[in-house]
């Protein structure tokens, strides 16, 4: 709701659509761009956190730079420390300062967070555009392409362009776990990290064990 309302001040024409199979769902939504003749579309997720700004800088990148097919922002992943973008080299996410110097930075993998793409780029992409892909043995393990590495994939085997904006920075709502660690000060901790490792994070375990001793500091 507040991300509509923010569009809609805006003067954006918001459209929404969700499901069990969220590409579906998003090229649905890119259908109706394409056949409404727009100019440009904007996709956005719920757990994007960004300013109007942010997206008129966006506008004016890919207004004056007619090569892009798709413009987005700087986002890390959830509950993890990697950036979603890939960079000509490397499409792992450790991007560097160098790399980034750019105001458009060339880039092979992106995302939807907040994502601004040319509709007449699309309509040079063949169907279908999200489709995850199993590993060469069918399997849904390592090696396996989910439906939005694949449409990235596919923009570039259409001979398109794809550019991470720099200079925009958007965050990601996640779920954080806050500790109460040394000298009762808070830890941070992703969800995702407790669930995975079973336990809280060493500092807040040590200080547990350091209080749990009188403050008598010593092996057990």
């Amino acid at each position: 709701m507040f991300l509509a309302l923010q569009f809609a001040q805006m003067g954006i024409d918001v459209r929404k659509h969700s499901g069990a199979f969220w590409e579906q769902s998003l090229s649905m939504l890119l259908y109706q761009a394409v056949e409404k003749k727009y100019d440009f579309v904007l996709t956005a997720d719920y757990d994007s956190v960004f300013r109007p700004g942010d997206i008129r800088y966006m506008l004016h990148l890919m207004i004056n730079e007619p090569s892009a097919a798709a413009i987005f922002p700087v986002q890390y992943r959830r509950e993890c420390d990697m950036l979603l973008v890939g960079l000509d080299g490397h499409d792992d996410g450790k991007a560097t300062v160098k790399d980034l110097e750019p105001h458009l930075a060339p880039a092979t993998l992106g995302h939807f967070g907040l994502t601004l793409l040319r509709v007449s780029a699309l309509e040079q992409i063949p169907h279908p555009w999200l489709q995850s892909l199993p590993n060469a043995e069918g399997k849904w393990g390592s090696g396996k392409i989910d439906a939005d590495i694949a449409f990235w994939k596919k923009l570039s085997a259409s001979g398109l362009k794809a550019f991470c904006a720099t200079r925009v920075v958007i965050g990601h709502l996640q779920q954080m776990i806050t500790w109460p660690g040394p000298d009762y000060q808070p830890v941070h901790q992703y969800a995702g990290k407790y669930f995975g490792d079973g336990d809280a994070p060493d500092e807040v375990l040590t200080a547990a064990r350091d209080r749990a001793l009188n403050g008598h500091h010593k092996e057990v």
